[in-house]
């Protein structure tokens, strides 16, 4: 790794203007003509790295979008991908009845971790 390159990435400046974010919430304000699962005014919740970013507007394909339940408001809908983070760990570890599955951390991902394991090996036992 090297000293000169540590030294510059912790007294670099970043770089202004990148987009943040790959989680949002909102309403559909316009459609391309190749969407036909959403409409304009619906209340969407969408996912994706450099797309989903922290913005006024987006522009997101149709596969990273869904639709929030009705009563949800914006600020707990922008965190729905972040369950499906976490369910596509829960898969990719293909956990066996039986076996254990101690999961670590505090936050919203360890814990949204922990609920769907749970939910979808009930006969396992987790820590």
């Amino acid at each position: 790794i090297g000293i000169k390159k540590t030294l510059h990435t912790i007294t670099g400046k970043v770089e202004t203007g990148l987009p943040t974010g790959y989680s949002v919430s909102g309403v559909v304000v316009a459609i391309g003509s190749e969407v036909n699962k959403f409409q304009v005014g619906e209340y969407v919740a969408a996912a994706g790295a450099g797309l989903a970013n922290h913005a006024e507007f987006v522009n997101v394909p149709e596969n990273l979008v869904v639709r929030i339940p009705q009563g949800m408001d914006f600020q707990k809908a922008s965190t729905i991908s972040l369950g499906g983070i976490a369910l596509q760990g829960v898969r990719r570890i293909d956990l066996r009845i039986g076996e254990f599955c101690v999961i670590i951390g505090a936050g919203i991902l360890p814990y949204s971790y922990s609920q769907s394991s749970a939910h979808m090996h009930k006969d396992n036992q987790y820590l």
